[in-house]
């Protein structure tokens, strides 16, 4: 029988132009069918799934119906499951060689310690025999990460490799150690990720001499990377010179979206800059005389958009916007934004 029109009833994504070209193109209009037309019909079916981020579809069956000279194939097109995305958390663990215990990094290093050992300051992950155990939770959201894939329940399961490696780069994760779509009983499918998570918490002190003043000045900046699961991260930065009659403070907070649309970050300041007058030179007290007098502090807010402008449009864009007063030793104030 000389095949006439080749059908997917079954699919939801495939458009029919697609179908007859492959079709066309393996052979199989007009002509008896044939096994190896079939398969050249399903890897070109595959490679088009493959092009859409469609990665665990495919083409499972052909049957000739005979009666209207068509043959009907059957395609496997799994749906995201109820869970798009499943964590396995890890933690690397330290392996005593003299007792086989299990130990993190610092309790390590304390038992090093205690013990009078040498070469404790010195001591690194990479020269020390390690392995990873299964950690109860982590911070990361798989929710979050669902989203930022475009993974929603019941949508057909598409992977998409640019979105999944600004997530990787985000820094969220210390190692990925596997990445595997799974299909589930149900015969949707599922991402499991097996992470290990950074540390999410960075503190920094020190003390510099100010090229501005002159004075040296101590400052302690904390960080906390992962907030609410999505790579948030919020932070504060206080900094007081030894003359200062108050500090100067930074508040940040930014949820990038893992460096995907829609992210942003905004910063509130309260930077005290002082008075940098001689105190003999009378000329600089005057008021309102805006040519010898001197800034006090600055105070605002800033806040950044990333790409406020659909990418389809324009790729990489954003928006700022920044609000700030500033305050002389006069007592002049002046709003700029």
């Amino acid at each position: 029988t000389k095949i006439e029109a080749v059908v997917v009833p079954n699919s939801t994504v495939l458009p029919k132009d697609v179908v007859d070209i492959a079709a066309r193109r393996a052979g199989m209009i007009g002509r008896p069918l044939q096994p190896n037309a079939v398969q050249e019909f399903a890897a070109a079916i595959k490679r088009y799934y493959q092009r859409q981020g469609l990665i665990l579809h495919s083409v499972t069956n052909a049957m000739i119906q005979p009666a209207d000279k068509t043959v009907q194939i059957t395609v496997e097109e799994p749906k995201v499951f109820e869970q798009p995305i499943q964590f396995i958390f890890l933690k690397q663990m330290v392996v005593d060689e003299e007792s086989g215990n299990l130990m993190s990094f610092k309790q390590y290093r304390d038992y090093r310690k205690r013990r009078n050992a040498r070469g404790v300051k010195s001591l690194s992950k990479s020269d020390l025999n390690t392995t990873y155990v299964t950690s109860p939770d982590g911070r990361i959201s798989s929710e979050k990460v669902a989203k930022a894939m475009n993974l929603q329940s019941g949508k057909d399961f598409r992977w998409d490799e640019r979105r999944w490696g600004s997530i990787a780069r985000s820094g969220v994760f210390r190692n990925i150690l596997g990445i595997n779509p799974t299909r589930m009983p149900d015969g949707n499918a599922q991402i499991q990720i097996v992470v290990e998570e950074s540390p999410p918490r960075n503190l920094e002190y020190g003390a510099t001499k100010s090229l501005y003043t002159g004075g040296w000045e101590g400052e302690v900046d904390f960080q906390h990377s992962n907030l609410l699961g999505g790579g948030e991260t919020v932070g504060v930065t206080v900094k007081r010179g030894a003359k200062d009659v108050e500090p100067s403070v930074r508040l940040r907070y930014a949820d990038e979206k893992f460096g995907l649309e829609r992210g942003y970050a905004f910063e509130v300041f309260s930077d005290f800059i002082g008075d940098q007058a001689e105190k003999g030179d009378e000329r600089e007290r005057e008021v309102n005389d805006y040519d010898h007098d001197n800034l006090l502090d600055r105070k605002g807010v800033m806040v950044k958009l990333r790409n406020p402008i659909d990418p389809n449009i324009i790729q990489h864009s954003t928006l700022s916007a920044s609000v700030e007063r500033t305050s002389t030793t006069n007592g002049q104030h002046e709003r700029v934004g």
